[in-house]
């Protein structure tokens, strides 16, 4: 069987480095390499471009801690 290619509007990045938590990252057009990052996404953008990535694909990364579900649980119940 032969390699297959995947298009490059398909491929994902991989999982950023935990020293990006809960930041956003700017990753170069081929999706290889980190090219900026920081708390705000329009100060990223604008240093990828200033790094000549004006292509960069944002990404906030996801703290470890953080819950997949935006429910938090239920608070305790208090009586009268």
């Amino acid at each position: 069987m032969a390699d297959q290619v995947v298009p490059d509007e398909i491929r994902h990045p991989g999982p950023a480095p935990i020293e990006y938590a809960g930041q956003w990252v700017a990753w170069d057009k081929e999706q290889t390499e980190i090219v900026a990052h920081g708390r705000d996404v329009a100060s990223v953008h604008a240093a990828a471009i200033a790094a000549g990535h004006p292509e960069a694909i944002l990404e906030k990364v996801r703290r470890p801690d953080a819950a997949l579900s935006p429910l938090a649980p239920p608070a305790p119940c208090r009586g009268p």
